[in-house]
């Protein structure tokens, strides 16, 4: 090989390592470094549907939209903010099926600066329920598409979703402690358009919970809240509402459901009552698991006080616990025959008031057989007697005094 032929080859490849070099850090024009956009799905298989109800959107089933490519040119990016869509389809090529189109143009700008800064961003599955058919693009169909792929094939995801619920109580609060409810929610601080702070349970199923009050009203809370004309929030599957049936002590309360998350049943339990709630009680949805949609507890008024010995009077203020039963009591607990509030063994006359002594010896009236005074100042008794010594001694010094008055007299005629 003369020198003149090594020269020329040598100035090739120096002339020809830049152009690699630069192709390989994102020339516009290699394939290599063009956008990729793909679909992938985002959620745990292990949730049922009905746990995403009332929760935060970003809790929702998801998929996430991914650049697995190079970056957008800035023209590139111009034009997909404005341009580019993205489609969730339902059942394709079914009687029930239909799309959803979002376009980016109408998104949020965080959302887009998101998408584009970071290369990744999630979107969500719209309410689905039972076995369906789904499918996710962004920016497909070729020539429709806005960005310049390197490859124009891998813009879908596509899949079957078992979206059937699981309409399930919280198990943690066996006995109905409000304090255990309360433990169990996260506050998502002050929420200015609700005007309060905001709080909610994690996982959803600690919302659903049914508590007593600390006066003693029982207390209802699901977050498969909704109205009949589902204004309220998402609360039906296949068209069926979800209902819920309370028994208290075995019989059916009525209440008012589907209501609002955290309405009280309009039942107030005296002492303690055996509660139970269940969801779909007619089985009129299809669920992942039908034994867990009732529960049961016994819920206790924190202000009660046992009767144990069923007197009538209460534990705390019973003088004499462990009365037999059908004995007469007094307001204390305590044997009182007679009913006069003097216990039996306190009790002077067995079948008299002995509240009554009207002239206040110690003896109640019904067994003084000598009553001294009366409100008169003459008892029945006294009435019958014969006139006391003091009263004869009177009646003498009177008679006397008339005497001498007249013979007093007749003297000074």
């Amino acid at each position: 090989m003369n020198n003149r032929l090594i020269t020329m080859i040598a100035i090739s490849l120096f002339l020809l390592t830049p152009y690699s070099a630069y192709a390989e850090e994102g020339d516009s024009g290699s394939e290599e470094s063009k956008p990729d956009y793909i679909v992938e799905p985002v959620w745990d298989d292990d949730v049922p549907w009905s746990n995403y109800i009332g929760k935060p959107v970003e809790n929702s089933p998801q998929f996430k939209i991914k650049n697995i490519g190079g970056p957008l040119t800035a023209s590139e990016e111009a034009a997909c903010r404005e341009n580019c869509n993205y489609w969730v389809i339902i059942n394709e090529g079914k009687d029930d099926g239909y799309n959803l189109t979002y376009s980016l143009g109408t998104s949020s700008d965080s959302w887009k600066d998101t998408l584009f800064d970071t290369g990744e961003q999630m979107g969500y599955f719209p309410r689905i329920f039972g076995v369906t058919d789904v499918k996710v693009c962004f920016d497909y169909e070729n020539p429709d598409s806005v960005v310049d792929e390197s490859n124009e094939t891998n813009n879908c995801w596509e899949g079957t979703i078992n979206f059937f619920p699981d309409l399930r109580w919280f198990e943690g609060n066996p006995n109905g402690s409000f304090d255990v409810h309360n433990d169990t929610r996260i506050d998502y601080g002050y929420n200015e358009t609700l005007g309060y702070s905001d709080t909610r349970s994690d996982p959803i199923e600690a919302e659903n919970d049914v508590w007593i009050t600390d006066n003693g009203w029982v207390r209802i809370n699901t977050p498969y809240m909704c109205s009949v004309n589902g204004s309220a929030g998402p609360c039906s599957y296949d068209g069926n509402f979800i209902q819920m049936n309370l028994t208290i002590d075995g019989e059916e309360v009525a209440f008012n459901y589907p209501f609002w998350t955290g309405v009280d049943a309009s039942y107030r339990i005296e002492n303690t009552s055996v509660v139970r709630l269940c969801f779909d009680p007619e089985n009129l949805i299809e669920e992942t698991n039908e034994d867990n949609n009732c529960i049961e507890k016994t819920l206790v008024n924190a202000s009660y006080v046992p009767d144990s010995d069923g007197d009538g009077v209460k534990d705390d203020r019973d003088l004499c616990l462990g009365t037999l039963e059908g004995e007469v009591v007094s307001d204390f607990g305590c044997p009182d025959s007679d009913g006069d509030g003097y216990w039996d063994n306190q009790d002077i006359c067995a079948d008299g008031d002995d509240g009554v002594d009207e002239d206040n010896d110690g003896i109640p009236d019904a067994c003084d057989d000598f009553i001294d005074f009366g409100e008169d100042g003459l008892t029945e008794e006294d009435s019958g007697r014969l006139p006391g010594p003091s009263f004869i001694a009177t009646i003498g010094v009177l008679a006397l005094a008339a005497i001498t008055s007249g013979t007093q007299r007749k003297t000074k005629k």
